[in-house]
């Protein structure tokens, strides 16, 4: 065979393609994600809807996928305040469980625990008020603010000294509360405590 022929052969023969080679691999155009954060002109933001629903895998799956907790507002309320309001008080066992996990779901994705309502409080004077021990020391633990102030002033202190749960107190006081934080009027948790007759947390507080 003739050296024009082999060539002739060669050159007849199709090149294999490499698939390893980015010249030779088509480009597929990248597929777009569902944005978690976008929401109707209402208002209602998928991981809103997923919260009012009490879907904790949705919740869950939003969260994960970049969904922005501290900026949405569920009755005009942070949702981990009204996850640990009055929106679950009467609820079935249950429910509060799925609640608790909600709440530590969004807490594991830094949702903003030091957020207030309306009234200016935070989730730690709820539990406060609300005498919830184990909430107290979750929130502490998230580092809530102990010495945040409501709209009239009132502290987690203060309104736990009014509940008279001296364990609370205890908690608050060892967490750096200032107990001689006064509210607008004037008050102090330990006059609030005097006038509401909590004996037992008037000790605590006197030391």
């Amino acid at each position: 065979m003739s050296d024009s022929q082999s060539n002739s052969s060669s050159g007849s023969k199709r090149k294999r393609k490499n698939p390893d080679d980015p010249e030779e691999t088509p480009q597929l155009s990248k597929v777009k994600k569902a944005d978690p954060n976008l929401g109707n002109k209402k208002g209602d933001t998928p991981l809103l809807l997923a919260i009012k629903d009490k879907n904790i895998e949705l919740i869950y799956d939003l969260v994960v996928s970049g969904a922005k907790s501290s900026e949405v507002l569920v009755d005009k309320m942070p949702i981990l305040w009204w996850l640990v309001g009055i929106s679950f008080l009467g609820y079935q066992r249950q429910e509060r469980k799925m609640r608790d996990k909600l709440v530590n779901i969004l807490i594991s994705y830094k949702a903003n625990s030091n957020l207030k309502n309306e009234n200016g409080e935070t989730i730690l004077m709820l539990a406060s008020k609300l005498n919830k021990v184990e909430g107290v020391k979750r929130h502490l633990n998230l580092g809530v603010d102990p010495n945040e102030q409501d709209n009239c002033g009132n502290t987690a202190l203060i309104w736990a000294s009014c509940k008279g749960c001296v364990e609370i107190v205890q908690l608050l006081l060892e967490a750096g509360t200032d107990p001689n934080l006064q509210s607008k009027s004037g008050e102090t948790a330990l006059i609030w405590a005097i006038k509401t007759k909590k004996m037992g947390v008037v000790k605590v507080l006197l030391g």
